[in-house]
């Protein structure tokens, strides 16, 4: 029947698993991205801060942005790239390029000279960048000499290991869907199950009082193992029915082959 208590039944258990199961997933899917997240923000973390040890020493005695301006620190630049396996780009403290590992994006215009707004207000930012479509992650750091005076802005952009991240936290979350597909269709069977264990003694009830028989003779008692719980209950209330219609049906032919 399309209001039968089977159907109730059956849809509040499968809906509050499912509720339960989307909670779960989605505090899941955070977790993850923020672990993500936090790992990335470690990775760029350490790189920007070797790359600003290795090109303090340039710094030191730097009173303007212009006189790191030398072959010494141009050549430092491009030896911390290779052995970092990065690309590196060199700001002076207006913002406007000084050097850059991978000058042909700046001299074919991909990348502007200028950099990220959001970094400039800000003495260390990390975040997401685009460049024709390409997202990568990208940290920026300043450089001070002695007298704590910043003279440049240094910038580490990943490009190959911010799209294998992606990549990682992408496949983590397909993994973690899948998962709680799968999920949801045990939550359904289960709840289809515990429907018809619930609703079956009460159709089986519903059955014998339909065909139950005045004369007390093929009327049976119904089987139930659990007799404390509300089914257990009712259960017992219709085999003491049972038993006293067979009583009320033995006194009244006891009563008749009396008075004959």
């Amino acid at each position: 029947p399309k209001h039968s208590i089977r159907r109730k039944i059956t849809f509040i258990i499968t809906f509050t698993m499912a509720i339960a199961l989307l909670a779960i997933g989605a505090g899941s899917v955070r977790y993850v991205m923020d672990l993500i997240r936090g790992q990335n923000r470690d990775r760029m973390s350490e790189m920007v801060t070797a790359v600003q040890s290795s090109l303090s020493e340039f710094c030191k005695y730097a009173l303007k942005y212009n006189e790191l301006e030398t072959s010494e620190l141009f050549a430092a630049v491009d030896q911390v790239a290779d052995v970092l396996m990065t690309d590196i780009n060199l700001y002076n403290v207006e913002g406007e390029l000084i050097r850059s590992t991978k000058p042909e994006l700046f001299e074919q215009f991909i990348v502007g000279n200028r950099m990220n707004h959001e970094a400039y207000k800000s003495l260390r930012y990390s975040g997401l960048e685009e460049i024709a479509g390409l997202q990568f992650f990208s940290v920026y750091a300043p450089l001070f000499n002695d007298n704590g005076d910043m003279v440049a802005i240094v910038n580490v952009p990943y490009f190959s290991d911010s799209q294998e991240m992606i990549n990682s936290g992408s496949n983590t979350l397909s993994m973690m869907i899948n998962v709680y597909l799968i999920l949801m269709l045990a939550a359904l069977a289960l709840g289809a199950l515990l429907s018809n264990s619930i609703s079956r003694p009460l159709i089986e009830i519903k059955r014998r009082i339909d065909t139950l028989a005045l004369n007390g003779r093929s009327n049976q008692h119904i089987r139930y193992r659990n007799k404390k719980d509300e089914l257990g209950v009712l259960i017992q209330s219709y085999n003491r029915m049972v038993d006293e219609l067979e009583e009320s049906t033995r006194r009244l032919a006891q009563s008749e082959r009396e008075q004959a």
